[in-house]
């Protein structure tokens, strides 16, 4: 659910800003433009610019599409892109065993498990609950796909 266009969420703000929602630099950022009321966080945790910060940014660009997805290509480690790329190609997610067989990365190694946790941390991606962790799905955020315009 979106607020209005001058509304986000901080995991979705992260997201077009292509930084991580538990960064330290990015919480800093925010509370600075809470203490120069440029937005207020509402009691639904919505960051809504106030009039003046509408004044001072208008028509700054937010990319979508193929334009996103490709600003976030650049973005990734090259370990978390390939993970990434390969996620993208499937709506309905993959198992980490699926994705570790078209990858050709070890699901058992502490990278693999590290770039799905960056991927997630970054709020691109989610895993489903399910009966042990092998059943489990790993797939884009809906509102990621639906950002970078993929089907």
């Amino acid at each position: 659910k979106t607020k209005a266009l001058n509304s986000f969420k901080r995991a979705r703000l992260a997201f077009f800003t292509l930084k991580s929602k538990s960064s330290t630099t990015f919480a800093n950022a925010i509370r600075w433009l809470v203490k120069a009321e440029l937005v207020v966080e509402d009691d639904g945790g919505w960051l809504v610019a106030t009039v003046e910060g509408q004044r001072q940014s208008p028509g700054i660009p937010i990319s979508l599409g193929r334009a996103l997805y490709e600003r976030w290509c650049q973005e990734l480690r090259d370990y978390d892109l390939k993970l990434f790329a390969q996620i993208c190609k499937e709506r309905s997610g993959l198992t980490r065993a699926e994705l570790s067989k078209r990858t050709g990365q070890s699901k058992s190694s502490t990278t693999f498990a590290s770039a799905i946790r960056h991927l997630k941390r970054k709020g691109l991606v989610t895993e489903t609950t399910g009966e042990g962790r092998d059943a489990r799905r790993i797939l884009l955020v809906d509102y990621v796909r639906t950002a970078m315009g993929l089907s």
